[in-house]
């Protein structure tokens, strides 16, 4: 990249083909930070001169992720950068894949108009319904908390400011319904997963409400997010009763939410219970990560049998891990 400078600040005014202009803003796109406010510059000069500029989505996404929190370009220019290559991908279809979006709401959620997610959020349940992950806009709900980052845990100002954030969100979740906007099940998610950042269960649930308030339906993230500050509280009947909600909407289970259900029936210290959601996992084809694996080994190894009937069940868990195991391999 060094090198790639020295020639390309060499050349002073004599300009560059197209061509090459945008190989280079590709190539510091996935590659790099160091070449790409150089090749965006001559990127624009040439669109200036009315050239059309195309960015296919691959190379959009890495500029998007690669700009959103590069600290050696100034805050102004990434989100120049980022509304830019945002206005080449329109207008949006269901082609525009789900990490483009990510990414978009993650460039937002970096800057002053973080609230603008919200918009994107709307696109993206339209275009892709139920499809939203909200575990993958950590930045989004950490930025919707309140929450002080860069404060210690055991810092008692960290929350201070969760609070009044979190209710000015939710106002202005209901003020979008109200202007004629779009509150997506997405909006309401990211605001549920704010809530568990912020340690406010109680505010999660009145956020879940809203759902039936808006004449919405929650989807299997909103289930998964709720379960999530649940079982963080120690709510297992909560857990169990979302669970039991869930199978009878029929919705499919995502990796997370088995993955709150075995560690929920971990926590209650209960074979019986980890071994229906480990039949669970097999019935819904879920696969299990390697520490989730680990967790349920060393629980076994830990637990005492108290009958003969406890001894059998156990037995079934080894079996079941076992064909998972398998089926993962």
């Amino acid at each position: 990249q060094g090198k790639l400078l020295s020639i390309l600040d060499g050349r002073g005014d004599t300009p560059l083909a197209y061509e090459t202009v945008c190989q280079i803003v590709t190539k510091s796109a996935y590659k790099g930070h160091m070449l790409l406010k150089k090749g965006m510059k001559l990127l624009w000069q040439y669109e200036q001169q009315g050239k059309e500029v195309k960015l296919d989505y691959g190379t959009a996404y890495y500029l998007l992720a690669n700009t959103t929190g590069n600290r050696s370009i100034h805050y102004y220019s990434r989100v120049k950068i980022a509304d830019w290559v945002w206005d080449k991908v329109q207008p949006l279809t269901s082609d525009v894949p789900l990490a483009l979006f990510y990414a978009r709401i993650n460039s937002h959620s970096q800057g002053k108009d973080f609230l603008k997610s919200l918009d994107v959020l709307s696109s993206l349940d339209k275009l892709h319904p139920n499809s939203a992950d909200t575990y993958q806009m950590q930045m989004l709900t950490t930025k919707l908390s309140g929450l002080k980052i860069d404060l210690p845990n055991d810092n008692p100002n960290k929350f201070a400011d969760c609070i009044p954030t979190l209710d000015s969100v939710f106002d202005r979740l209901l003020q979008r319904r109200e202007e004629g906007h779009d509150v997506t099940a997405s909006c309401i998610n990211a605001l549920i997963a704010a809530c568990g950042k912020a340690k406010e269960m109680g505010r999660a649930f009145e956020t879940f409400e809203m759902f039936e308030e808006l004449g919405l339906e929650p989807d299997i993230h909103s289930y998964t997010l709720l379960m999530d500050v649940c079982l963080t509280n120690r709510r297992f009947d909560a857990v169990l009763k979302m669970a039991e909600e869930i199978e009878s909407k029929g919705l499919q289970f995502t990796a997370r939410t088995g993955e709150l259900l075995v560690l929920t029936a971990l926590k209650m210290r209960d074979p019986y219970l980890l071994n229906d959601f480990l039949k669970l996992y097999q019935k819904q084809g879920m696969s299990m990560t390697e520490k989730l694996m680990e967790q349920i080994e060393y629980f076994l190894g830990k637990y005492e049998e108290k009958n003969e009937d406890e001894k059998y069940e156990i037995e079934a868990v080894l079996e079941n891990i076992e064909e998972l195991t398998t089926a993962t391999e």
